[in-house]
């Protein structure tokens, strides 16, 4: 990697990229001034300044990675409002940054990169010359240089990873000083504390990590409402509590509703109404009838504990008429015979090959005649659900209690079943030594159940109807069912 004494021995190497490049090299360098560097003030500047510059920088993103319109317009509108709201010097990182979007011109994209450097050496010289112990300890232009040559180098590391998605390296180079702030870190309190701000510290963890947030979910966000935006922070994260709530729901789609039971003033879940129920009764006849041979003998290798019989049981016995719910009891069942088939867990016995052949035609079956299950199906199998993060159980174990007291009896049945299965799924190895990850049935209940239940919480009356009458205050509900919604997208 080179040296560069000054950020100008970049900017040849810059120079020679696409548009494109350029905008994305500029992009990551503005995310490194997100909390500006060399911003002083006597006063909380969350609202005032990072909250703008947080609009700003999403649909600068999202309006280089998405061309249309309607991006742009909204980035026209955002533009408009942060040169209103903000109190910054006019060569900001942030507003060269919608000006280089805009310009899409090379110059435009490297004036980002300029205003980043100076912002963190300005920030560097200022908080070496504080905490000098005597005037002949300052060093102010050593700071001054190293500070843009960090920045400098980390955007040739960009450069050097343009072949790829730049997004997904860390937004700070290792081994390089990612450690240049503000000196006066109270004026970002808000930032940092209030629930305001809890999305926008997720969507910036997610650039420092190198792990983004879904792209779908950064570009609803960016097109929420003018009239939204307009009315501060506290309002835009009602509404992207909302929007994210939606999303987990169609990224995990169930064929059925989830509403309150006006009489109980509990959640249920009503499910897909059965289309031929001869049909179904004769799938669910075959693979009991297949069930019941593979248990008689012993050197199958299944017993009743086996999860996957479990699962059958569950889904027979409980689900009998639900589509939905059957049709993803199969596949799992079906997806777990073969994977210890072929690892040899089990043996590729008549009997085992027979229930794996049943499981497969009567999900089949029931797609056929289901659309809706059959649409859900293939939104399901294009997601990967990462592993679930060790403190997602304990989060999970808290919020079991109160999904249970707001939901009618068979709700809060499948809620005692699916977040210990899914605790349980996330925690054990498997037999063949592979990691574990969340059980994707059980996931995908809770998740969009919980989503589903989150839209419904946007309503005043329904809100008023739970308060205190589950044993929770609505403020608790609220919480929980929330955390879930953002556990569930983390998962995804």
């Amino acid at each position: 990697m080179a040296d560069f004494d000054k950020i100008g021995d970049l900017k040849p190497t810059f120079e020679r990229l696409s548009i494109e490049e350029c905008l994305n090299v500029a992009l990551r360098a503005a995310l490194r001034d997100f909390l500006p560097a060399s911003l002083t003030a006597n006063r909380d500047v969350s609202h005032t300044v990072v909250f703008p510059t947080a609009r700003l920088l999403l649909q600068c993103i999202v309006a280089v990675r998405d061309q249309s319109g309607e991006t742009h317009s909204a980035l026209s509108l955002s533009l408009s409002a942060i040169i209103q709201m903000l109190t910054l010097m006019d060569q900001s990182s942030g507003l060269q940054l919608a000006n280089a979007v805009f310009s899409r011109t090379t110059i435009t994209a490297w004036n980002v990169i300029d205003a980043v450097a100076i912002s963190h050496a300005s920030a560097a010289k200022n908080a070496q010359f504080m905490h000098a112990a005597s005037p002949e300890d300052v060093q102010t232009r050593s700071a001054y240089d190293q500070a843009i040559n960090v920045v400098a180098m980390a955007s040739l590391t960009d450069i050097n990873s343009l072949a790829d998605d730049i997004f997904t390296e860390k937004l700070w180079p290792t081994g390089l000083d990612a450690k240049l702030a503000s000196t006066q870190g109270n004026i970002f309190n808000e930032y940092y504390t209030s629930t305001s701000f809890s999305f926008w510290r997720d969507w910036y963890q997610g650039f420092l990590d190198g792990k983004p947030l879904d792209w779908e979910l950064q570009l609803r966000v960016a097109l929420i409402a003018d009239t939204i935006w307009d009315e501060g922070a506290e309002a835009v994260a009602r509404e992207i509590e909302r929007i994210k709530a939606e999303f987990l729901a169609e990224k995990l789609p169930l064929a059925e509703t989830i509403e309150l039971n006006p009489d109980s003033g509990k959640f249920r879940a009503i499910p897909l109404p059965v289309v031929k129920t001869d049909l179904l009764g004769a799938t669910l006849l075959q693979v009991e009838d297949a069930l019941e041979d593979v248990l008689a003998s012993p050197s199958n290798g299944l017993h009743e504990g086996s999860r996957e019989i479990r699962v059958l049981r569950r889904a027979i016995g409980k689900y009998g008429n639900n589509p939905q719910q059957i049709e993803m009891g199969f596949v799992s069942a079906h997806k777990g015979l073969l994977r210890q088939i072929l690892n040899d867990e089990l043996p590729a016995s008549e009997e085992n090959i027979a229930l794996q052949e049943a499981l497969a035609e009567g999900a089949r079956g029931i797609r056929a005649t289901h659309p809706d299950v059959a649409e859900n199906r293939k939104i399901l199998s294009e997601q990967a659900i990462r592993e679930l993060p060790e403190s997602a159980q304990e989060q999970l174990r808290d919020a079991l209690p109160v999904l249970v007291a707001i939901s009618d009896p068979d709700l809060a049945d499948d809620w005692q079943h699916d977040i210990p299965q899914l605790i349980n799924d996330a925690t054990l190895p498997l037999p063949s030594g592979a990691p574990a990850l969340p059980g994707a049935d059980e996931a995908t209940r809770i998740f969009y159940r919980a989503a589903k239940i989150s839209l419904l919480l946007k309503t005043k009356d329904i809100i008023h109807k739970i308060d205190g009458s589950a044993g929770y205050k609505a403020a608790r509900i609220l919480l929980t069912v929330a955390g879930l919604v953002t556990l569930g997208l983390a998962i995804l």
